[in-house]
């Protein structure tokens, strides 16, 4: 995990081309790493996307979801994330798709 949070703050992993503008798409999943105390996941996108801190993305696989995560870390291409919510006999893996969450009025 130390090895991936270093390149994420170094701005050193490499980065996939950016989602329509118009979609509520955050990113795509580059990276997992399992901490002692929570699991850290590496968006593709970051600040330069319009994502902020504390945002809350469903994480999408296939068109069903299959959890939650917040933004904790963000750089100007990538973005940490810490999952809050994981759908039983699921986990996440690169390529997963985070939209994100959009609270209705």
């Amino acid at each position: 995990m130390r090895r991936l949070l270093s390149l994420f703050l170094a701005g050193m992993l490499p980065v996939a081309a950016s989602a329509s503008a118009a979609a509520p798409r955050a990113g795509t999943v580059l990276a997992v790493e399992a901490g002692s105390v929570a699991d850290l996941v590496v968006l593709d996108a970051g600040f330069d996307g319009g994502l902020r801190q504390g945002m809350l993305c469903r994480l999408v696989r296939e068109g069903r979801e299959i959890g939650e995560v917040i933004l904790v870390a963000l750089r100007p291409t990538v973005s940490a994330a810490l999952i809050t919510r994981l759908t039983p006999d699921q986990a996440v893996r690169p390529g997963d798709v985070a939209l994100l969450k959009l609270l209705k009025s």
